[in-house]
């Protein structure tokens, strides 16, 4: 298990001039040659992508097509787009760095198990 992190700090509108988004571009493509050099399958559908914004008041935060512009390229069938969050070791990671996504799948947990416990007994006497 893996994680391949970088700091994104903008996308130019120039394809020639190397920028962050372009460099991540370039490390998959590595890491893809890499595995096929070394006969080694890669899930590509499970590869997920997690963005954190520096600034919740960028406006073009606010688009509806913000994500699409973050996206990346594993093959010419699968493309990486950004998720609202990832399960990483077992704790829930949300791209806005809010614990309530964790906490409530923690909450749902416990509540299953102690209805669980609870209907074990005839009453709680």
């Amino acid at each position: 298990y893996k994680k391949l992190s970088k700091i994104i700090r903008g996308k130019s509108e120039n394809p020639g001039q190397s920028n962050d988004c372009y460099l991540l571009q370039e490390d998959l493509y590595k890491i893809l040659d890499w595995s096929l050099r070394n006969n080694m399958k890669l899930h590509e559908q499970k590869f997920e992508l997690l963005n954190h914004l520096h600034s919740k008041n960028s406006a073009l935060s606010e688009l509806p097509f913000h994500d699409k512009t973050l996206s990346y390229l594993l093959s010419s069938e699968v493309a990486l787009y950004p998720t609202d969050k990832v399960r990483d070791l077992g704790v829930m990671v949300s791209s806005d760095l809010t614990w309530s996504g964790q906490i409530g799948s923690m909450v749902s947990s416990a509540r299953s198990k102690l209805s669980w416990v609870f209907s074990v007994f005839r009453t709680r006497d």
